[in-house]
This record gives C-alpha cells, structure tokens and sequence, in this order.
C-alpha cells in the first residue's frame, strides 16, 4: 500500500516504537507537568517519568536511559542549554524535544540551534505530542544546522523538496513492484513533516515569507516560464514591503 504524506493515520505509535519508548518529563510548573504526564500515559508508553528541575533530571538520567525528553525552556537559558548538551552526551542519544508557550515559540529557535530535535507548544494536545514524539524520532532529523544559516529559508524549503522528490521516487517505486519493501517510506515522511513544521515557525517572514521562497524555488526548477507564479510572488513581496514600512 501506497502512504500519503497527509495520512494522519500513519502518525501513530506503531505497537513496538509504542512499548519502547521510555519519556521524560522536565517542566517546573506542576499543572504543566501533569498535563503532560496524562498525555503520555493515556498513550501506553513503555515508561514515562518526571522531573521539576534540570538537576533532577540528570540525576534522573544517571539511573536509566531515556528515548525521548522533554524538556522546560523556561528558566535561564544558559542553565537550559547547559541541560540540553549534558542530555546529548547520552548513549544512545535521546531525541529532545523543547518544549514552549504558545507566544513564545520563536523562543526555541536556539535549543533547536543547540541540538535539540524538536519542539512542543503547550498546552497543546495529546494528538499533538504524539504526532511530535513520532516524527521527531522516526526522521531522526536535527534542524540545527538548517536554522543557523543564514539563507535559513531557502535552506528549509531546499529540504522540502528533497523529502518531496525522495518521497515521489519510493511511492512510484511502491507502485511499479509493490511486492518490495519501501521500509524508508514512513522515516521520509516524517522527516518531511519535521521539515515542514519549522519551515512554518521559523521561516523569516513567517508563513508569507516560506510561500514566496517556495514560489522562488519553484519558478527556478520550473522548466517552462512560470508567469502565474512569478506574478504571485511579485504581489508577496510587496505585501511583505508594505508590512515592514508601516
């Protein structure tokens, strides 16, 4: 069977990643953790675990491993980054997830810089952070590098379209001998979705500023002159003109 990139079926726990997973929790504000908490347990983890503070968690860390943790930006972000780079010392390395206010999400951007692999908005939904514990581990996708260029847009969608192109190749693949196995598929997929993701929150310019680079890239791919688009990236650009004036 063929998957979809928009399938949201395929966001899921599959049974195995589901009793493997082992999460940590560390959040400081006690109705937060416990949100938290109830959202992972209602998802049958294999272990879930918590913790108030940085301390505690690598305490916490010194007594089992840990899949996936998430983890406060709260406080100071030098004692956050100092917990983020003691967490990816860890072996096998987790996958870190940051988590963030809603207002606030652009907060984030230098965890991200500093090795983590994802980010949670809470107070979010239970559907939510599973479709970012899934994603963020089956992609095995690290935007840092992406998010320190300084062409950082066009460095995202660049990303866009190679997951897109690599992701057309397996489904035609599929098609043309489905008797094969397309194992990658569901990693590609998810790589896309992490990449797509950023791109939203983090494009300069938001998400007018991600569509006009995709137009820019496109018409640059395109091999026939692609006036529609170049029309709509004209009116974008000044839109985005006007914005900035005003």
């Amino acid at each position: 069977m063929v998957m979809n990139v928009s399938d949201t079926g395929s966001v899921t726990f599959e049974e195995q990643e589901r009793a493997s997973t082992r999460l940590l929790v560390v959040e400081p504000h006690e109705a937060t953790r416990e949100l938290l908490l109830a959202y992972a347990k209602r998802l049958s983890l294999g272990h879930v675990s918590e913790a108030a503070d940085y301390a505690g968690a690598l305490r916490k860390l010194k007594e089992r491993s840990y899949t996936h943790i998430l983890f406060s930006t709260e406080s100071s972000s030098s004692d956050a980054q100092a917990f983020l780079q003691e967490a990816l010392k860890e072996e096998p390395e987790p996958v870190l997830i940051a988590l963030a206010e809603e207002a606030y999400a652009e907060d984030v951007l230098g965890y991200l810089q500093g090795g983590a692999h994802s980010f949670f908005v809470v107070p979010g939904t239970q559907k939510g952070l599973e479709e970012v514990l899934v994603n963020a581990s089956r992609s095995n996708f690290k935007p840092g590098v992406i998010l320190q260029r300084t062409d950082r847009n066009k460095a995202l969608v660049s990303m866009l379209f190679t997951y897109v192109e690599q992701i057309s190749k397996v489904q035609r693949q599929a098609l043309s001998h489905p008797e094969q196995p397309h194992d990658e598929l569901p990693s590609l997929i998810a790589a896309f979705r992490e990449t797509a993701h950023m791109a939203r929150t983090f494009c300069e310019g938001g998400e007018a500023g991600l569509l006009e680079t995709v137009i820019e890239m496109a018409i640059l791919q395109a091999k026939e002159p692609a006036t529609a688009l170049g029309r709509l990236r004209k009116k974008l650009h000044q839109q985005r003109s006007e914005t900035k004036e005003g």
